[in-house]
Order: C-alpha cells, then structure tokens, then sequence
C-alpha cells in the first residue's frame, strides 16, 4: 500500500515539526507570567494637593480654596489625607509646602497597621520646620518605608497653630519595580 501525501498535509507535518523543534530548543517561549518585573527600579510621583486634605477635627474653621489651607483660628487645626501607593512600593522621600512661623507648623507620615503581624499607628517622619519668613517654601526629606498594604494603610498630616500658617500640599516619590504599578 502506498501513502500519498497531498501538499496541503506535507506543509501541515512541517509546519508541526517547525513547532515542536522551536519549543523543544528553547527559543519560542510562550509568555504565562502574570507579574512583570522591571530589572531597574523605576521612580514615580504622588502630588497630594490641599484639596485632598479633609480636617480632623470639624469645630475649628479652615478655609481651603484647593490651593492652600489656613485655620481661621491660633487653635490647633490638622488635616489629614490618603497615600494610595502599590504595594512593596518603596517610599524614599517627601516633601510639603508651607508657610509658617516657627513652631506653628506640624506634617508628616504615618501609617496604620491592621490584622495579623501589624503594628499598630506610627508616625514614620514628622521634621521639625522653620519659620518661611512669611512666604510659602517646600521642605524636602528622605525616607526608607517599603509600602506593605497587606497590613497597613498611610496618611499624611498637617497641622498648624495659627491663622497666618498655611500648607499648599505634599509629593512622595517613591520607586517600584512592578510593571503593573
């Protein structure tokens, strides 16, 4: 008995064999990962604006125009405002915007544990800052805080002890190697 093989079956076995050989030396490989690394840490940016701050203590008035916040009162008046950052995420500085006398001027960050193996609430910076001599300044810090959202959550804060202080905001840079970040 003879096989007769049509063109169409021949290009078909080579076709298969092509595949099989490529797959089985190791130069065609199909992508089946779901995490995807960089091989260099990569640097972003989270702008947190003073429209992002909500007030901790609603008896004292505030004014925020989105641009800057001012207490209408020397009382104490803090602010608070979410750090949404991808997790294993690497914090390594921030900065603030304000303008204040000394001592009338109190930020930072702080993170929130919960569940099993979480610390409980912990200010991770809080600098002490000068007077700005009337002016609004940007105060830069280096920090080292690996984002761990499995078990905490972050906040920055602000607070201020005069009506002539004010804070315009905050920026984290951070740096991560996750593609889907």
């Amino acid at each position: 008995m003879k096989i007769r093989l049509a063109p169409r079956d021949i290009a078909i076995v080579l076709s298969v064999a092509a595949v099989l050989g490529l797959s089985l030396n190791g130069t065609a490989k199909a992508i089946t990962d779901t995490i995807f690394k960089y091989s260099t840490a990569k640097t972003g940016y989270l702008q947190i604006p003073a429209s992002a701050f909500t007030p901790n203590n609603l008896t004292n008035n505030y004014a925020n125009d989105a641009v800057q916040i001012t207490p209408s009162t020397n009382n104490l008046t803090c602010f608070s405002a979410p750090v949404n950052l991808p997790h294993g995420a690497k914090m390594t500085s921030w900065s603030l915007m304000q303008r204040s006398a000394a001592g009338e001027f109190s930020g930072g960050i702080r993170s929130s544990g919960y569940g099993a193996g979480a610390s409980g609430g912990l200010i991770l910076y809080k600098p002490t800052l000068p007077d700005t001599g009337g002016i609004i300044k940007q105060f830069n810090f280096a920090i080292s805080e690996v984002i761990d959202n499995t078990h905490h959550t972050y906040s920055v804060f602000a607070c201020m002890t005069s009506s002539s202080a004010s804070f315009a905001g905050m920026r984290v840079t951070y740096e991560y190697t996750n593609a889907g970040d």
